[in-house]
């Protein structure tokens, strides 16, 4: 497990990197973890720009245009 200043660096390095870029294609892999339907999430997220990465405690916190959020 990374240790928490690991990841506070590495949700810097991913808000620098991908802020304000838009998602345009999301590959699902693993179904099952999922409370929605693939495609409801997949229709909610393409096509948004992400406007924060935040660590918050040992997971991250992206946040995307319109206010969706998704906890990693």
């Amino acid at each position: 497990m990374a240790e928490l200043p690991d990841l506070t660096v590495f949700a810097a390095i991913l808000s620098r990197k991908f802020k304000g870029r838009v998602l345009d294609k999301m590959d699902i892999t693993e179904v099952r973890k999922l409370n929605v339907h693939a495609s409801k999430l997949r229709a909610a997220l393409e096509g948004r720009e992400l406007t924060s990465v935040k660590r918050e405690g040992k997971t991250y916190s992206l946040t995307l245009q319109v206010r969706y959020w998704v906890y990693i």
